[in-house]
């Protein structure tokens, strides 16, 4: 026998693979988490970017490989970094550098406190926050304090939230 499951709502909405894409590409990271269960995450391969986030800026960077995976908007977002069996903290950046006049789509993950070669290695990203939109600096110095605030704040907001389980 068949058994017919009527729609599953959240907060009196339907949820639904489309609204789920939407809420995502608007960054909505955060009240997504209720309608998956779950963070939003992407999975990609660790390659090696233009070394600006470690050797200029003092934060390194696991740059992804870009799959056919849904990214949320460019911006900075809190989130946990999962490599292996461990689950780390960190802040990502997906955008554009517009500071230094990217013009292709990058996603890089400063993962806090971890001073380890992640080249080549599979790394799965759940996303817990947006924290702020992308935008472009007059300078390293200015990139680097805004770097400094985004760090302190995901380390708040990663405080209060359950390690890559939502």
């Amino acid at each position: 026998t068949v058994e017919q499951v009527g729609p599953v709502l959240v907060d009196d909405a339907v949820v639904s693979s489309t609204r789920v894409r939407d809420m995502v590409q608007a960054g909505q990271v955060w009240e997504v988490r209720p309608l998956l269960g779950r963070f939003y995450q992407v999975r990609g391969e660790v390659v090696r970017g233009r070394n600006r986030g470690g050797r200029l800026l003092g934060f390194p960077t696991a740059n992804l490989l870009l799959r056919d995976e849904l990214f949320p908007m460019p911006g900075v977002y809190a989130v946990w970094a999962d490599i292996g069996s461990d689950i780390r903290p960190g802040v990502a950046n997906i955008g554009y550098n517009p500071t230094f006049d990217n013009e292709t789509l990058s996603v890089e993950v400063h993962i806090l406190d971890l001073d380890q070669d992640l080249y080549g290695s599979d790394l799965r990203i759940h996303f817990v926050q947006r924290l702020r939109s992308e935008q472009k600096f007059s300078g390293l110095d200015e990139l680097r304090t805004q770097i400094e605030k985004d760090v302190a704040l995901g380390r708040t907001v990663l405080s209060s939230s359950e390690a890559g389980i939502g």
